[in-house]
């Protein structure tokens, strides 16, 4: 079962990928392609959070993994809204920032509470990494979005 959900991650992030690439280009498929590959992604993290948080330990690391796979979805929606100009793509793109700052402050504590060096390393890679990515996405969705006047 695990070899399946891997193979439809990758299936999922393919399909996603060639249908932005698409979008870009104005080809034909482009839509179908991203919605194709949001769904089985949404789908993927639905599956990761009834089987892959057993392996995390319970507590906070359980909580961050929760949390990042919820936001993770609302993102992939946000995208799909957002890329197929259905209404209410900025809606949950903007919501799915409040999401991204959450999870990342859930990664870092996490980070800071773990004990193990090469662990905590990784998470506090991780969380900056997640931190950074908001504070981009902030920028793009709010500051470049804005009318000249």
């Amino acid at each position: 079962m695990k070899k399946q959900i891997q193979f439809l991650g990758l299936i999922a992030a393919v399909l996603f990928l060639f249908g932005s690439v698409f979008k870009i280009q104005h080809y034909p498929g482009a839509s179908i392609l991203i919605s194709l590959g949001s769904v089985l992604g949404a789908i993927y993290l639905i599956l990761y959070l009834l089987n892959g948080i057993n392996h995390l330990a319970p507590g906070l690391e359980k909580t961050s993994g929760i949390v990042g796979a919820i936001v993770l979805i609302i993102i992939i929606l946000g995208f799909l809204f957002k890329m197929n100009h259905w209404p209410g793509g900025s809606i949950i793109v903007r919501s799915s920032l409040v999401g991204l700052f959450f999870s990342s402050g859930l990664m870092l504590i996490d980070a800071f509470k773990e004990t193990d060096q090469i662990k905590q390393s990784l998470k506090s890679l991780a969380s900056f990494t997640v931190f950074i990515l908001m504070v981009i996405l902030i920028f793009v969705t709010f500051l470049l979005n804005k009318p000249t006047t």
